[in-house]
C-alpha cells in the first residue's frame, strides 16, 4: 500500500474494516491477507485522515485502525490445522 492520501482514503472507503472483522468473527471462512509494510506509519496516516475527514456522527476511532489492530493481534495466534 503505498502512502498517499487516496490509498489512506480508500481504505476507509471500501469497507476494509469490516470486511476485515466480519471474517475474523466467523469459523471456516478463508483469511483476508492484508499485507502492510510499515504498520506503525500506515496507521498513522490513517488516523491523520480520520482526524480530518470524520464526519459529525461517526466514532471518534476509525473502524479501519480498530480492525487493523485486531487482525495485527489476531496474526499472532496459531493457525489451526484444517
Amino acid at each position: 500500500m503505498g502512502e498517499g492520501p487516496a490509498d489512506v482514503a480508500g481504505i476507509h472507503d471500501v469497507g476494509l474494516g469490516s470486511e476485515l472483522e466480519r471474517r475474523i468473527a466467523l469459523d471456516g471462512v478463508p483469511r483476508l491477507m492484508v499485507v502492510i509494510g510499515r504498520a506503525d506509519a500506515t496507521l498513522r496516516h490513517l488516523a491523520r485522515y480520520w482526524d480530518t475527514f470524520r464526519q459529525k456522527g461517526d466514532p471518534m476511532r476509525s473502524p479501519v485502525i480498530a480492525a487493523l489492530e485486531a487482525v495485527l493481534c489476531e496474526g499472532l495466534r496459531p493457525v489451526s490445522a484444517p
